[in-house]
């Protein structure tokens, strides 16, 4: 049998997920393939499983093999006990006693992820591949480890990937559904990271790689470092988020939690990411407007011109918070960075000129 484990955010998934595990370990217990104990340990997991699963954490289906036995099976990867199999299966209740040796990541998430994690775990040797964001700076925080790691790209084709042998695909839901099917069809045990609307579930998807990897003290340790933050105003006061292209960020998206830990507030309450009418920029009066920019006055220049803008008070004081785009668009721990800037400029605003 294989295990496909998926993050996710609905107890219904769990129970579809328990649904197709019951029958399977009755089946082996009625093939005399398992002893009552075994049994009773497998089925009490798989219950406590399903109800003490928290959001983001990682699920379990199981695909079984036909004509392969259990030991046979459980010998090919694991120690000959069904305690490895249930270590190996729920993610979220124990620790894996098999360490994937050869883990290939399709997402910028899990790249910079899992690259921090193994690095500390002096393990690099275990990430196979990355995706192609990985190696492109305007994104990734790890570029230039990558290179000097000369760690290959993961393919955007099946035959490619196959050639890698991982034992583990990690993947991301903005990933091609039609690809994470295709795994499943060659049977390439993989893991969809699941939910990116608040640093939460950062943190869920960060202590999720650690357990992969099969070492969840550094999953806590990670957190500790880089995503424990207090707010750095108390004013409550409002932001919104300027795009080249006229889009805002609204409600419900990793931008809006980042501002509210920060101590501010998103002048945008509708959700998701938007394209926004010039004439309905006034109606929001921002106090600050933060963009991905590198040079302040050149931005501020730009804003000053555009109609809708242009009429801003924020716009006119050139209260501006310029943030790097790898860090305020970031989907892992890296958004730490976002924080940090978001900080210092606010802070350098509240100075006297």
């Amino acid at each position: 049998m294989k295990c496909w484990l998926i993050s996710g955010s609905e107890k219904t998934v769990s129970h579809d997920a328990l649904s197709q595990a019951l029958p399977f370990l009755s089946s082996l217990f009625a093939a005399g393939s398992m002893k009552t104990s075994h049994l009773t340990v497998a089925l009490s997991a798989a219950a406590i499983w399903m109800l003490l699963l928290p959001k983001g954490i990682l699920l379990t289906t199981f695909a079984a093999q036909p004509k392969k036995s259990l030991a046979d099976t459980l010998h090919q990867n694991h120690p000959p006990a069904l305690e490895s199999l249930l270590q190996k299966c729920f993610a979220p209740l124990y620790t894996p006693s098999f360490k994937p040796q050869r883990i290939a990541s399709l997402s910028l998430a899990s790249d910079e992820t899992l690259y921090e994690l193994l690095r500390r775990s002096h393990s690099l040797h275990r990430l196979a591949a990355v995706s192609s964001m990985a190696h492109d700076p305007r994104y990734s925080f790890i570029a230039r480890n990558i290179r000097a790691e000369q760690l290959p790209q993961a393919a955007a084709h099946m035959d490619a990937l196959i050639k890698l042998a991982p034992d583990w695909v990690v993947a991301a839901r903005f990933n091609n559904p039609k690809f994470l099917q295709a795994l499943q069809r060659v049977r390439l045990p993989y893991v969809v990271l699941e939910g990116f609307n608040n640093i939460e579930d950062i943190r869920n998807h960060t202590r999720s790689l650690a357990r992969l990897i099969g070492e969840p003290q550094l999953g806590e340790d990670l957190i500790r470092d880089f995503l424990h933050w207090q707010p750095f105003t108390e004013k409550s006061e409002s932001v919104l988020f300027y795009d080249a292209q006229g889009y805002v960020l609204g409600s419900q998206t990793l931008f809006d939690d980042l501002i509210r830990t920060a101590g501010l507030r998103n002048a945008v309450v509708r959700a998701g990411w938007w394209k926004i009418a010039a004439e309905s920029l006034l109606s929001l009066r921002p106090d600050y407007i933060i963009s991905t920019c590198h040079n302040p006055k050149t931005l501020l220049q730009e804003l000053r011109r555009k109609v809708g803008w242009r009429h801003l008070e924020a716009v006119r004081q050139g209260k501006l918070l310029c943030v790097e785009q790898r860090a305020l668009h970031s989907t892992s721990f890296y958004i730490h960075h976002a924080y940090l800037q978001l900080k210092s400029g606010y802070l350098a605003l509240q100075k006297p000129s």
